[in-house]
């Protein structure tokens, strides 16, 4: 940009949301971008005839510059309204949205990453200056073996259509030919090469993550031109995935990968990656943080704040030139064994819990919850002859018809956690007059040791807790269930598996040490979270190598 009125222009950040629940995702990752890292990037949100005036007002209120209806640009990307609307409302909303972005550079994200460092200095990363490209990758699992030699894998199909749409039979270029000159000049290492001139390597099934990708459209003219013409039939791989980077080699317009392997969030969590910038080679610079999450599970799918929360992370590690990739198909997705893992860094669940009480508070009728809590002051007042005329079943089921729409439930092992997350973000005098302050009773949680199945929304524009809701811990300390037999396998809705030892829950480190151990997952019992919550948390399991 030359001057500070065409920055928005220049650069900017396109994100595809339809109506329902993902706006819920848009605002949430909005709300990282302006009040998390402070930017002031331009931001446009696209759609396919999904949002109405008051969606486009609400998007704008919390932080997006633009909203776009894609679907009123159909001719431009060959395609009828009905066809768009089966094809722009979903994946290929986001090949359409970059391939007709407002900006020059363009950040495409899924609406439900989470961000653990601002990502918009990859503007001005090296490998992107200099390609105008950058894709991140996938996780490395195998194509299965053929059957027989006619038999194809995905490797075979992506080089079949380089090879139709590049038209090299014509120009008498074999693909070898490409990718010796693609590997002699490619600093990102893209696996897809090397198997091409060596058929004795495997070949995989996914080759890029397409959660977050930056474009330079004056270096990629004839990209944005390729993806605009395969939106309407692109079926490679899965959804947009591997749209991007084959459409760059049909372009013959230069890219860069990231030059970190993909990684997890814990041992075999969902996809997370480390920030391309902080690869230093030959030094003994070791990055802090990664750069983001693609945490569709961790947002969409989790109804208690603070569930689902790894403490270790995998190593960044670096794909060279000779590496050899582990098949993690192998590994049930895990990666501390052959990557090694450490310790999770501070910011990256301070973040991730901070998403997740953006994306479930805002789904919640603030104006409810001081009625909610009135109403469970009266459950207390009889609370006596509640607890000995009612089975804990029956209670529950009472206080979620109660709290359904004003209340959200925190996760027990997570409530130190949060308490952080809550002084680091949320009780802030410039903050509260705008979005209210959280008055959730977590410093009472932990002076006096109670466990609370359910919290009131906490959103208000008084920073202490109700005396309702102190009345409510109160209250469901008198809750009581039977013991769990020792010995018994249980888990609630998280994938996490206890044994019952000492009337303690003990967890197993992974699903390795568990069958080592000569368990069964047939006789796991799944219980209520909110039997697991009132039980006291012990120490783990050793690990089984």
């Amino acid at each position: 940009p030359t001057n500070e009125s065409n920055k928005h222009n220049y650069r900017g950040v396109c994100l595809c949301s339809g109506g329902g629940t993902m706006i819920l995702d848009a605002l949430a990752l909005i709300d990282q971008i302006r009040r998390v890292f402070h930017s002031d990037i331009s931001i446009t949100i696209v759609h396919c005839n999904e949002l109405d005036r008051e969606d486009h007002n609400k998007l704008v209120r919390y932080g997006a510059n633009h909203t776009h209806n894609i679907c009123n640009d159909t001719i431009a990307i060959g395609m009828s309204t009905e066809r768009a609307h089966n094809r722009l409302r979903s994946w290929y909303c986001k090949t359409a949205a970059l391939a007709l972005s407002p900006y020059i550079q363009t950040m495409v994200m899924d609406v439900d990453v989470v961000l653990f460092k601002d990502p918009f200095h990859l503007f001005d990363y090296q490998p992107f200056v200099d390609t105008g490209a950058l894709y991140f990758r996938d996780r490395a699992y195998r194509s299965r073996n053929r059957v027989s030699p006619a038999d194809k894998i995905f490797q075979d199909r992506i080089e079949e259509l380089i090879i139709k749409e590049m038209q090299l039979d014509k120009l008498n270029i074999s693909l070898e030919d490409v990718a010796r000159s693609r590997i002699a000049n490619d600093v990102s290492h893209t696996v897809f090469w090397r198997n091409v001139l060596n058929r004795d390597l495997p070949g995989y099934e996914n080759y890029q993550d397409s959660s977050m990708l930056l474009i330079d459209a004056s270096k990629h003219p004839q990209l944005i031109k390729t993806l605009i013409k395969m939106i309407p039939d692109w079926s490679l791989g899965y959804g947009d995935k591997e749209i991007y980077w084959i459409s760059s080699i049909i372009s013959n317009e230069s890219y860069a990968f990231e030059p970190f392997q993909c990684s997890s969030y814990g041992d075999c969590g969902l996809i997370v990656h480390w920030d391309p910038a902080d690869y230093r080679p030959g030094t003994n610079y070791t990055p802090q943080s990664p750069l983001y999450l693609n945490g569709e599970w961790y947002l969409e799918k989790v109804s208690i704040l603070g569930h689902e929360l790894e403490y270790e992370i995998p190593h960044p590690v670096p794909l060279l030139a000779d590496t050899q990739l582990t098949d993690l198909a192998g590994y049930r997705g895990c990666h501390c064994k052959h990557m090694g893992c450490r310790d999770m860094p501070d910011n990256v669940n301070q973040l991730l819990l901070r998403a997740q009480y953006e994306r479930l508070s805002r789904s919640f009728g603030r104006k409810d919850a001081i009625e909610s809590a009135n109403k469970l002051t009266v459950l207390f007042n009889s609370s006596k002859q509640l607890v000995e005329t009612i089975t804990p079943d029956v209670y529950f089921d009472l206080v979620s018809t109660i709290t359904d729409y004003s209340c959200l439930r925190i996760w027990k092992n997570a409530t130190e956690e949060i308490s952080r997350m809550v002084q680091r973000y949320y009780i802030d005098e410039n903050y509260c007059p705008k979005l209210g302050c959280v008055y959730s009773p977590i410093t009472l949680i932990e002076a006096h040791r109670l466990q609370p199945v359910v919290f009131c929304d906490p959103i208000s524009f008084a920073i202490r807790p109700s005396t309702n809701l102190t009345l409510l811990e109160s209250f469901i300390q008198l809750v009581i269930e039977k013991p769990i037999p020792e010995g018994t396998l249980v888990k609630g809705s998280s994938r996490q598996v206890y044994l019952v030892r000492d009337h303690q829950l003990h967890g197993f480190p992974d699903a390795d040490t568990f069958i080592k151990m000569g368990y069964d997952f047939n006789n796991v019992v799944v219980i209520r979270d909110e039997i697991i919550n009132s039980m006291r948390i012990g120490d783990p399991l050793p690990h089984l190598n």
